[in-house]
């Protein structure tokens, strides 16, 4: 065999890709773990202070993000249970919100009980 033909074999042999590895999706897919309960609930009172975190909104943030919302007036605004609490009015209806304390999301909206 003269070294063309062995030259042209070799380089053909170290073109070729290597064949891809194929994976089947057909394998069941493993159980879900069970579900802990959380035991670390914002309402708890052990891990509250009643006192919001240095990183927390503050009253005026919360008040200026609520009457972006429609909330006007905002007649009281308090710290309790790791969330601020607040009394507002929208379309003259009386509401109690929670707002989470660190990025003044509206976790809950329900008619004011007082």
């Amino acid at each position: 065999m003269s070294s063309l033909a062995s030259l042209l074999l070799l380089s053909a042999i170290t073109i070729t890709p290597p064949t891809p590895k194929i994976y089947l999706l057909t394998d069941p897919l493993p159980p879900d773990p069970p579900l802990q309960p959380n035991l670390n609930l914002p309402d708890s009172e052990d891990l509250d202070s009643g006192v919001p975190s240095e990183i927390a909104m503050q009253p005026a943030e919360i008040r200026h993000r609520l009457h972006r919302l429609g909330f006007k007036p905002v007649t009281d605004i308090h710290f309790a249970r790791g969330r601020w609490q607040v009394i507002a009015y929208r379309q003259g209806e009386k509401r109690w919100l929670q707002l989470d304390e660190n990025t003044g999301l509206l976790l809950s909206d329900r008619p004011a009980p007082y």
